[in-house]
């Protein structure tokens, strides 16, 4: 009987570190990589969106979801131009989303 219960913390000590190690697996975020062309689709159609709404509201979504904005140097402000715009998507609002981590690069 005691080699049977020895046996089973063993087998018990196995469960908890393989899950234990799943869990670990399940908290790194996936990488979903999605097509330019499908991002240029949807920020197409955001543009056109976004202009039937009150201009208070579309500041607020702007600064909802714009990360950060890097502009090129330039000696005057017509010459910068945007270099990259960084956006963020806060998925916990909708139990539906599943948080990634990634970039969206052109093909």
């Amino acid at each position: 009987m005691m080699e049977r219960i020895s046996s089973l913390e063993a087998e018990n000590k196995q469960f908890l570190t393989r899950r234990s190690e799943i869990e670990q697996e399940l908290n790194i975020p996936t990488i979903k990589e999605v097509s330019f062309e499908r991002v240029y689709y949807v920020l197409n159609g955001f543009s056109k969106i976004i202009t039937k709404i009150e201009p208070e509201k579309q500041k607020d979504l702007l600064h909802s979801i714009i990360s950060k904005i890097t502009v090129n140097a330039g000696k005057h402000p017509a010459k910068r131009s945007v270099k990259d715009i960084a956006l963020f998507f806060d998925a916990s609002l909708n139990d539906e989303f599943v948080l990634t981590y990634g970039k969206v690069l052109p093909d």
